[in-house]
């Protein structure tokens, strides 16, 4: 699972940050940011540490999970109730806010290391940022988000009404989605057309 698709881009998400030159690298928080040059060493650091990451994460949430079930068995056994389902989605929404925060500190820990070093040339300018983020963007991978749209759709419980509790969400997140691959891919073809 850790080899997945997810990961992979995720992995690659953190090593473009990393630009090769000569004599190292240089480091772009975000891959705009001002660059910090660092040594093939530094750089190879940085992408292990985040590697190493990445292969505990995924054991923490499991571990995250575990402690969400154990907490609920025990609740059931003390009170002989069944946890609220707000309770539990409470218990979900921590876990998935740590997950978030976790990832977020571990692609930050290069700026962290290198705090207080010198920059060596300016940040990306708005446009370049665009064009490499929608040079990254495929037109197949916002497909597949439409495509994963479909998906959602098909969870609808046709046995009851279609704008309501689960349904309406189901409902949302798909709409959502489209809207949000649509605009993409408007936003990458206009911004590709103008560039010819």
């Amino acid at each position: 699972m850790l080899g997945g698709a997810n990961y992979d881009r995720m992995r690659q998400t953190f090593a473009d940050q990393f630009e090769a030159q000569k004599d190292g690298f240089l480091y772009r928080k975000y891959n705009k940011q001002a660059p910090i040059r660092i040594s093939v060493a530094e750089r190879d650091a940085f992408i292990e540490g985040y590697n190493r990451y990445l292969r505990y994460s995924f054991w923490l949430m499991i571990g995250g999970i575990a402690a969400l079930a154990v907490v609920a068995c025990v609740y059931i056994w003390k009170s002989g109730n069944e946890p609220t389902p707000l309770a539990t989605w409470v218990g979900i929404g921590a876990i998935l806010v740590l997950s978030v925060a976790s990832q977020f500190w571990a692609f930050d820990a290069p700026m962290r290391a290198l705090r207080g070093r010198g920059n060596d040339g300016e940040a990306r300018s708005p446009e370049e940022t665009k064009r490499i983020g929608f040079a990254k963007l495929t037109y197949g991978q916002l497909a597949a988000t439409a495509g994963f749209a479909a998906v959602l759709l098909l969870k609808l419980d046709r046995h009851s009404d279609l704008f309501s509790g689960w349904n309406l969400a189901w409902i949302i997140m798909a709409v959502g989605l489209v809207v949000l691959a649509a605009v993409q891919a408007f936003r990458k073809w206009r911004f590709e057309s103008a560039r010819r």
